[in-house]
């Protein structure tokens, strides 16, 4: 059973009457807006149905050709547990208490069908949770079995193959298997249901004794995850399990990439499919595989059960796998031992030696039974050695490491030899029972310290002379040390250098990459170099490739670092310049006005230079005015002043960008070529902006305190952007002017819609008044064909009266004469009561908008026109299949098909059609009523065929006819019922066909 929303529902009703099914299958739809459902009338219909996915069924207790509550039976042995309603015209309690004893969900009264859409949703939410109920269980017991197998089985293996049955069994998967990892291949265990044919030969035998793999380079899904870095595509979980519900929608397969597992499993007919990692001691090591040819055959919550179930099989796999290495690892020690130059030891508490490891002969020349009966005689009579015992007998007295010491032995042939020794207690139940004892010769020590000294003399002149910045900072971050070019990227002097924080070299900006770089080298993490920012002493921007090595002491704690520095600023600034014009194109498509543009502009700029004050003054040469519609500077604020002689007109006059200090502007103003304005700069550095040939502007930045801000790299980087951030300002102008211009068109787009709406409204007013008066016609001409219509039977009741009369002044009146003529004029009556209510329901003008049945509007159409059409001989047919409804105005329905009738009788009494004939048909098509009247009147002129809808275009003599009734007709069917009405010419005759 599927699970319905509270608009869509999937209904099975077991019902013998239509008009109840009718009822109940509208009170579904005003509660449900997609609703199926499949109406059952009998047993046979009922069993086949029942084999469909249902969200509900309903049925009323007694079915003709049923056995009372037979159906609830019927489901019982079926296993099926789809919720069951019973709804009923008459059941008694009894029978009621039964029902529900048999399975039944709820019982109502078929007047009382108020209650039908709450208690439907409160057995599917019953239902939801009955099944996750049993879900839960299902999943207890299969995991319980699951641990059995594992617990129970003779090896990994056997318990792999009991799984692979269990899981096909409980899931039921075509495909299902577990493979694993084994030499850059994923040989696989067993996939029953899979065929193998696909996968290549190995030379070497898998794990498991299979000769069975796929490649990895092939295995595309798997390689994503492992890598973890495929996850965001939508088709991992978070625990990195691939699940595909159609491998048809997923675009590897789509694409028909070769030779892959999902494009291969799909043309072996597998729709559905799963990967879930098996993590063995938290590594992927392989996966669960499973398949189905269904779509859509698992959901997220079956996956997060199947990840449960792989980590006890990477449990079950990692304890194996845990054995098998410890063995490993206990084979290897021995081996370890045995060919290491360290000598191993295990002493008791009371000094005598329980193991000592061959190689101690090489060591000291002694055989192992000489050192293990008395090794103190061995030792030097030295001050080291005696405090080395004393750490000895400490060790075995507390339990604690001890070490290292250096212990003094004599070698057999009368060589002192020293050792490095580390005692490691054994503790048990709080008492020391051993120690483990490591030695090492380090005799060489005093020798290779004296070479270290040597080789330092030699670093340190090499690191004096070397191209690159090297520095050492203690645990503190301070630096200790630093040669000549690391002091000349920043400017500074040895002795401002040493002590001094390495980070208060760094740009602030640039502080927290510092941090994060620096962890991962402490974490070892990460062993790649990293670039940030410096601050040269003049306070300018210096880019540096930054390496770190840990200097650690010999317990291993961290006491500084050495640090090495390449200077990359001529290579960064290439890069920055290239990245700030990107940046800045970037924000002309994202900016709406200039302000923002600017302080994107200033914002990128920052990265190349200090824009601590920055303009872009635009140049007037008409008025000679320089203009500053963008700008920050900490001292002077000004819109606009006069060019003359300024530094910025300077800069267009030139036509190149210039870098000026304070000596400079003072040598251009004594020789008159500029008038300084404003405050003075230390140092000023200006661009021109040209726009094709012709120079618009210039954009300048200053510094009033610092002469050294600047530098000819930046002159070169600002005159580079230069030309970009002109064309961003011209474009961004262009695009403020398109945008201005939209504006106006919206708005005059607006200004001609609410013409349009005044106009329309006032057409639908005119539509209305030709309608009504147009009904006003049709009712009067529809009262004069009542009235003609009456006059016959009306004649016929006069005449049945005066008959009695009749009969009783000649004595001939009898009881059977009576009865006879008082029952012909009762029927004549009741037809003539038909068909004032005929009448009355064709045009109500009362009538609200409601779902109204098409075939009986139709029949009440065909029985108001058939006297008229018998008595001038034209033969009126109807074939009205199904029983469809709508919504809309019942009695201008009614109108549309008096409309068409009376003008296909009028055009075959107007031609004179011989043997003339109008044929009505009803049926359904594609969900759709269709309703086709078809006469025999010769057809449509091709004149007007194509305007016969129009207002005013009549097909008949234009004395007779307004031409307003079709165009009226194809105005309600298309605006008032959302359909259609169309004109088919015949060479016989029109059909008329209307489809809602």
């Amino acid at each position: 059973m599927g699970t319905a929303s509270d608009s869509k529902l999937r209904v099975l009703l077991l019902e013998d009457s239509n008009s109840d099914a009718s009822l109940i299958k509208r009170e579904l739809h005003t509660g449900f807006s997609q609703l199926q459902m499949v109406v059952a009338t009998d047993r046979a219909n009922y069993l086949h149905q029942i084999k469909n996915s249902w969200d509900i069924i309903l049925a009323d207790y007694n079915i003709p050709g049923m056995e009372e509550l037979e159906f609830l039976k019927i489901l019982q042995q079926s296993d099926i547990d789809t919720p069951v309603i019973i709804i009923s015209g008459a059941i008694d309690d009894k029978t009621a208490i039964e029902a529900v004893k048999s399975g039944a969900r709820d019982y109502l009264m078929k007047d009382n069908l108020l209650r039908l859409k709450p208690a439907i949703l409160r057995e599917l939410e019953t239902w939801k949770i009955r099944e996750r109920e049993k879900l839960i269980r299902n999943r207890q017991t299969f995991l319980i079995k699951l641990a059995e197998i594992l617990n129970g089985a003779v090896d990994i293996t056997s318990a792999f193959e009991q799984i692979i049955d269990a899981l096909q069994q409980y899931g039921g998967f075509e495909g299902a298997g577990i493979r694993f990892q084994a030499e850059n291949a994923y040989p696989y265990r067993i996939l029953k249901g899979y065929f193998l044919e696909f996968l290549n030969k190995a030379e070497n035998p898998c794990l498991f004794g299979l000769d069975i793999k796929m490649p990895a380079e092939k295995d595309i899904l798997f390689q994503k995850m492992l890598s973890g870095c495929e996850q965001a595509d939508g088709y991992f979980t978070g625990n990195g399990s691939f699940y595909c519900p159609d491998l048809r929608e997923y675009p590897a397969s789509v694409n028909n990439t070769p030779d892959t597992l999902e494009d291969i499993s799909l043309r072996l007919g597998f729709i559905s499919l799963a990967l879930i990692p098996i993590r063995v001691l938290g590594e992927i090591k392989g996966i669960l595989h499973l398949a189905a040819r269904k779509a859509r055959f698992f959901d997220e919550d079956e996956i997060v059960f199947y990840e449960k179930l792989v980590n006890m099989i990477g449990i079950a796999f990692g304890r194996e796998k845990m054995e098998t290495e410890l063995q490993q690892r206990e084979e290897q020690m021995q081996k370890i031992i045995q060919h290491s130059d360290s000598v191993f030891t295990i002493m008791n508490i009371d000094n005598s030696v329980k193991f000592v490891s061959e190689n101690v002969t090489g060591l000291l020349g002694y055989e192992i039974d000489d050192i293990s009966r008395n090794w103190q005689k061995y030792m030097t009579d030295t001050p080291g050695n005696k405090e080395a015992l004393k750490m000895l007998a400490k060790a075995m007295e507390t339990g604690e490491y001890q070490g290292p010491c250096e212990v003094e032995f004599i070698h057999k042939n009368g060589k002192r030899i020293i050792v490095d020794t580390r005692q490691m207690p054994i503790v048990k139940d709080g008492k020391t029972v051993e120690i483990v004892g490591i030695m090492n010769d380090i005799s060489y020590r005093r020798e290779s310290e004296r070479e270290i000294k040597e080789q330092d003399i030699h670093y340190r002149n090499l690191v004096e002379k070397a191209r690159i910045g090297i520095a050492i900072n203690d645990e503190n971050g301070s630096i200790v040390f630093a040669n000549e070019p690391f002091c000349g990227f920043f400017g500074y002097s040895h002795n401002d250098i040493i002590m001094s924080r390495f980070e208060d070299l760094i740009h602030p900006d640039d502080i927290d990459l510092l941090h994060e770089y620096q962890r991962h080298v402490l974490t070892k993490e990460n062993g790649d170099s990293c670039e940030l920012r410096g601050l040269h002493i003049c306070g300018r921007i210096i880019y540096l490739e930054l390496n770190f090595d840990i200097l650690e002491d010999k317990a291993g704690n961290v006491k500084g670092m050495r640090i090495y520095l390449w200077d990359i600023s001529r290579r960064k600034s290439q890069e920055e310049i290239l990245l700030t014009m990107y940046n800045i194109a970037k924000a002309i498509r994202n900016t709406s006005n200039n302000q923002e543009l600017f302080a994107r502009i200033r914002e990128h700029l920052s990265r190349i230079l200090d824009t601590t004050n920055l303009f872009i003054a635009l140049y007037d040469s008409e008025k000679d005015l320089l203009r500053i519609p963008l700008g920050i500077d900490s001292k002077d604020s000004l819109e606009e002043y006069p060019a003359g002689k300024t530094l910025s007109k300077y800069v267009i006059n030139q036509g190149k960008a210039k870098l000026l200090h304070e000596r400079d502007m003072d040598k251009l103003t004594v020789t008159g070529e500029i008038d300084l304005i404003g405050t003075p700069c230390k140092i000023w550095l200006g661009a021109p902006l040209r726009k094709e040939e012709e120079i618009i502007g210039v954009i300048v930045v200053q510094s009033y305190d610092n002469p050294e801000l600047y530098t000819e790299n930046d002159l070169q980087m600002l005159d580079f952007v230069s030309d970009e951030i002109a064309s961003a300002l011209q474009r961004k102008s262009i695009e403020l002017e398109l945008r201005q211009a939209l504006n106006n068109l919206q708005h005059m787009h607006r200004e001609l819609e609410k013409k349009v709406k005044v106009t329309v409204d006032e057409l639908r007013l005119k539509d209305a008044q030709i309608l009504q008066k147009r009904r006003q016609a049709a009712i009067g001409e529809m009262i004069s064909r009542l009235a003609h219509n009456w006059r016959q039977p009306l004649n016929a009741i006069s005449v049945t009266i005066h008959s009695i009369q009749d009969a009783w002044d000649f004595g001939e009146l009898t009881d059977e004469i009576l009865k006879e003529k008082i029952s012909t004029s009762y029927n004549i009556l009741k037809e003539l009561s038909r068909s004032i209510d005929s009448f009355r329901h064709f045009y109500k003008s009362s009538e609200e908008e409601r779902v109204f049945n098409i075939e009986e509007v139709i029949n009440e159409v065909i029985e108001l026109n058939r006297s008229r059409f018998q008595n001038n001989n034209v033969i009126l047919s109807a074939e009205l299949e199904g029983n469809f409804q709508i919504k809309g105005f019942r009695s201008e329905f009614s109108e549309v098909i008096n409309n068409i009738l009376t003008n296909s009788f009028d055009i075959l009494l107007e031609r004179k059609i011989a043997a003339p004939q109008v044929n009505v048909h009803q049926y359904c098509e594609k969900n759709h009523a269709v309703i086709s009247i078809k006469d025999n009147g010769g057809g449509v002129s091709p004149e007007i065929q194509e305007i016969i809808f129009e207002l005013y275009i009549s097909t008949k003599n234009e004395m007779n006819s307004s031409g307003i009734g079709l165009y009226l007709s194809k105005m309600i069917i298309e605006k008032h019922l959302n359909g259609d009405l169309k004109l088919i010419n015949h060479p016989d005759g029109a059909e008329f066909i209307i489809i809602l």
